[in-house]
């Protein structure tokens, strides 16, 4: 590892195995070799001019200069060739002893520069290796060249020590501060960083670095707010992304620190910027390729993004068109980032724009240089620390959300796609929900093991026009598919329907992590008695009394109790949406779509249902009966209590429905026409903005045809649309907040929005929504068993009085305290998260102002 020697003609290396102490000379006379003759330096102490020691002491410096040992100026007894950290840290010197002390104090200062050369030769021969990338042999490749000129200086010194008699050890030292220490210090504080770093990671276990990059990541989250520097929310999957050895970004970060440090210096800094430039030249031609093609020409693994490759057992899971595959098919690299990079918005303009590039390619099945249109003007990067290069990557970012705009606009159509899944799961056209629910409700009504899901499905499929995906038409019935098909039917063929073993509130308790509850035992009534012996006592006075209706109700009884047991909540109704839509709508947002689904569809069901319990009390001879006005039977008795209890009965059903009216009413206006609207609006003004950008005109008019994935027919159609444009007048501003990448935000954003002020994500409304919901199930059923008693004789009537009394008296009970508190929780809950839940608080203490 040391710096080879050559022998002369006339000039041979001495055996240093058998060398006497001292200096060694080989003289030759006549071509011949004599003996070896050693020879001692003289003596330090017993030269009596200073004049001479300098001079000795010169010649030596100009030695160790290029890493060699002169006869005063020796190597550190510590100093280890054969040792990487001191072969690339460089020796250490110790001088004579009887070095003059002036001399001394000249010599080790200068001795610096002979330990940074030694130091960046040694960092040369172990790291110029293609295995630390190219910037690292691009830097080395800059010390070499530095290394060149330093020699060529030395060299010439000697030659004015050797000729000068002016020369000495301050013009030596002038001359080496001024031309040389400043650049070798900078080179070798580099070089000291990169091979520290580089050590580091070698001798700590790889899934220690992860874990302390992780924790880095998470301080740094913290700290700067809910996103990671990467620009994404914290996941483990970053720390997939660190380097293995310091290369690519690191190298570039150990030279800007330098750089930042030095900016009060110019010399310095010019320097410094200079290495900058020269070494990420490299850097910025990766950074163009992806930026302009999506492509990452990246063999040494250094490249601000990474492509994380599927491995080839889990290729089958991992489709090019699945929304797993493009949420992490590219990671950005945290580790090393240089200050233009560490902005979490620049990282997600660099990420995105590459990767819109591939969706596109991917989609098309052309690269972009084959469409054969002209794509807007955009300038390549120069330059890493240029001035404008922020501009440029939005200009390419911009160009980039407008080639993905195509897709998402022009060929899928996203405004209908919006509106088709509002209809389809948050009921904004009701009309098909209330058809469906009239079709199904007995079905629905049962326990899940009784309900029919053939029928319910087939109900569903046709209500709903959902039907069993198509076949794709062979090639002579293509264009007549193209035209035929569009988005919203396509999403008709994703919409799967099918009973689910867990139920909805199930579900959400999984989702919130509540611990499990029996809401008939949380029922308590007011006679602290739980509401499962309050239910079982319900039963219990309406069975065995007479032979007459021992049987009215045993079979109905089935399923009844709390919501959960009704097959309404087992409905299960999901979809997948095809790529690229499933880009901009992941499996996390389309999630939320259907909990607000299931959730609007059980308070519509009960709805219905208590509708219909409505239309039995008003219809029933026997409730009529009781409740005509100018009945003729006799004041007081049997009678008349009974038409009270009839009458009570009726206002308690009527303060559930309305209860449920008003919640249904909150979901669907003050929850999800606000919020959906607004978002529909948002997606209108990204899609003019787009189109904006790229001087598009629009083609045909009309709803837009989805034509099949990478069809010719879509090219033509992005071929007559996107034309050439420039980026003037466009602020970084602009492009950010009209970019896809604002606009999946602000999606995710609503859906979640929506979401939680439905109150399904607050774990204490949810469950006094259940225990609401468990009450008006039972009451509902109670009330369809008590029409059938009515039925009976007066005598019966007569002697079960007493226990409807105290049945109906329990029943307002428990369901004022329940709406109590649901009111209580819902008004905190408002008044602390969300506006929605307060003005809704409100309607209801305006419709139950004394809760009696």
């Amino acid at each position: 590892m040391s710096s080879a020697s050559v022998e002369g003609q006339y000039i041979r290396l001495r055996d240093t195995k058998e060398e006497p102490p001292g200096v060694g000379v080989e003289c030759s006379l006549d071509g011949e070799f004599r003996a070896y003759i050693p020879v001692r330096p003289t003596l330090l102490s017993q030269l009596e001019l200073v004049e001479t020691q300098e001079a000795l002491v010169v010649q030596d410096l100009l030695v160790t200069f290029l890493g060699f040992e002169g006869r005063y100026i020796r190597y550190s007894s510590r100093y280890d060739v054969d040792d990487v950290d001191m072969f690339v840290t460089g020796p250490d010197y110790k001088t004579a002893i009887h070095m003059d002390v002036s001399l001394k104090a000249v010599a080790k200062k200068l001795l610096t520069l002979s330990k940074y050369y030694s130091g960046l030769s040694g960092f040369i021969e172990i790291y110029d290796k293609v295995g630390y990338g190219r910037l690292v042999q691009r830097f080395c490749f800059e010390i070499q060249q530095y290394l060149k000129q330093y020699r060529a200086l030395v060299q010439q010194l000697k030659w004015e020590f050797d000729n000068s008699s002016t020369f000495n050890i301050h013009v030596l030292e002038n001359t080496m501060e001024r031309q040389v220490a400043m650049k070798i210090q900078y080179l070798y504080g580099i070089a000291m960083e990169l091979h520290q770093i580089n050590q580091q990671k070698r001798l700590t276990p790889f899934d220690q670095i992860q874990f302390e990059h992780f924790v880095q990541e998470a301080k740094e989250t913290l700290q700067g707010g809910s996103m990671s520097s990467s620009g994404r929310p914290l996941e483990t999957a970053a720390t997939l992304s660190i380097f293995t050895s310091c290369k690519g970004c690191i190298v570039l970060k150990a030279i800007q620190i330098q750089a930042n440090s030095a900016k009060g210096d110019t010399n310095s800094f010019e320097f410094l910027s200079h290495l900058y430039r020269s070494v990420s030249e490299e850097y910025v031609v990766i950074l163009n390729q992806w930026l302009l093609k999506g492509e990452i020409d990246d063999p040494f693994d250094e490249f601000l993004v990474k492509e994380q490759q599927v491995k080839r057992d889990l290729q089958g899971l991992f489709a090019l068109e699945s929304e797993e595959y493009w949420a992490n098919a590219f990671v950005i690299r945290t580790e090393g980032l240089i200050d233009q990079f560490l902005n979490s918005l620049i990282q997600q303009k660099i990420l995105n724009t590459g990767k819109y590039l591939n969706i596109f390619q991917k989609f098309t099945g052309l690269q972009l240089d084959q469409l054969g249109i002209d794509l807007p003007k955009v300038t390549p990067i120069e330059k890493l620390d240029s001035s404008d290069l922020e501009i440029k990557i939005n200009q390419m970012y911009l160009r980039a959300n407008v080639l993905m705009g195509q897709l998402i606009f022009q060929g899928y159509n996203l405004t209908s796609v919006l509106e088709h899944l509002g209809r389809l799961f948050f009921a904004i056209d009701s009309s098909r929900l209330d058809q469906f629910l009239g079709l199904t409700m007995s079905d629905l009504r049962v326990g899940v093991q009784r309900a029919s899901v053939s029928r319910i499905s087939h109900s569903y499929e046709e209500v709903f026009n959902v039907c069993p995906p198509f076949e794709f038409c062979g090639e002579d019935e293509q264009d007549r598919f193209e035209e035929s098909i569009d988005i919203t039917e396509i999403i008709n063929q994703m919409v799967k329907f099918s009973i689910s073993s867990q139920s909805f509130f199930e579900i959400v308790r999984d989702e919130l992590n509540i611990e499990s509850f029996d809401a008939e035992r949380a029922l308590a009534n007011v006679e602290s008695k739980t509401f499962g012996q309050f239910y079982h006592e319900i039963l219990k006075h309406m069975e065995n009394k007479d032979n007459e209706t021992a049987d009215l109700h045993s079979k109905d009884l089935e399923g009844v109790g709390s919501i959960c047991n009704y097959t309404v909540s087992h409905l299960d109704i999901s979809v997948t949406l095809p790529f690229p839509l499933n880009i901009i709508m992941g499996r996390q947002c389309l999630y939320r779509y259907e909990l607000i689904c299931k959730f609007q569809m059980i308070i519509k069901f009960m709805s219905k249902y208590s509708e219909s319990t409505w239309k039995t009390m008003r219809t029933s001879r026997q409730w009529c009966e009781f409740t005509k006005l100018g009945s003729n039977k006799p004041a007081g008795g049997v009678y008349q209590s009974l038409r009270k209890w009839c009458l009570r009965a009726t206002v308690l059903q009527s303060r559930m429905y309305q209860f449920l009216i008003q919640i249904q009413n909150y979901l669907a206006i003050d929850v999800i026409k606000e919020n959906y609207s607004r978002l529909i609006e948002r997606v209108e003004s990204t899609r003019e903005y787009l189109e904006k950008a790229s001087h598009q005109q629009n083609v045909g008019g009309g709803r837009s045809s989805m034509a099949a994935p990478q069809t010719s027919a879509y090219s033509t159609l992005l071929s007559s649309t996107i034309q050439a444009g420039a980026f003037k007048g466009i602020s970084a501003r602009e492009v950010v907040t009209n970019s896809l990448d604002q606009l999946i935000l602000e999606i995710d954003e609503c859906m979640n929005d929506i979401l939680y002020s439905s109150l399904v994500l607050e774990s204490d409304l949810v469950i006094h929504i259940q225990k609401l919901l468990d009450i008006i199930g039972l009451f509902n059923h109670f009330i369809h068993q008590a029409t059938k008693i009515m039925g009976i004789t007066m005598d019966v009537l007569a002697s079960r009085y007493n226990e409807l009394e105290e049945q109906l008296n329990d029943y307002n009970e428990i369901f004022g305290t329940q709406l109590t508190a649901f009111m209580v929780q819902l008004n905190f809950f408002g008044q602390r998260v969300n506006k929605n839940a307060l003005e809704f608080s409100e309607s209801l203490e305006r419709c139950f102002p004394s809760n009696q």
